[in-house]
């Protein structure tokens, strides 16, 4: 199977699991909902990112494809007993490719989108993300 690791599936890198193997880093247990919304967020950035300008598009969608392809051609070869270590090295590198990408998407001036009005519900809704952090279960 192959999930997003985002909200926004197509700025997310699909990620191989399987329902006897899947990373802590992608899956949490009910108990862990603040390390959950933690990630949540945390990749949210990139997305927000993209909304605003900051990311290369093409850039990054052109790295997170190379990505993908390459974990989707071996999770059709990998043997059930090597799955774990298989997505657990998957997310070590998704993680990497992550806070590459919200490096990049830190140093870039934003390509101006909207008009003025916009912009600033634009920026008003990104100050609150993450203020209230309750959870709805």
């Amino acid at each position: 199977m192959l999930a997003p690791a985002m909200s926004t599936p197509c700025i997310a890198p699909f990620q191989p699991f399987w329902f006897d193997a899947f990373s802590a880093k992608q899956v949490f247990a009910y108990n862990q909902q603040e390390q959950a919304m933690d990630a949540w967020l945390r990749r949210e950035q990139l997305n927000r990112a993209a909304i605003d300008g900051h990311l290369p598009l093409e850039e990054y969608r052109a790295e997170m494809h190379a990505m993908e392809k390459t974990w989707i051609e071996a999770a059709q070869r990998i043997d059930a007993a090597d799955r774990q270590a298989f997505v657990d090295q998957n997310a070590a590198e998704a993680e990497a490719f992550f806070d590459k990408w919200i490096a990049i998407a830190e140093k870039n001036e934003p390509t101006p989108r909207g008009d003025d009005g916009y912009r600033a519900w634009w920026a008003a809704k990104n100050a609150a993300l993450s203020k209230d952090r309750r959870i709805a279960y």
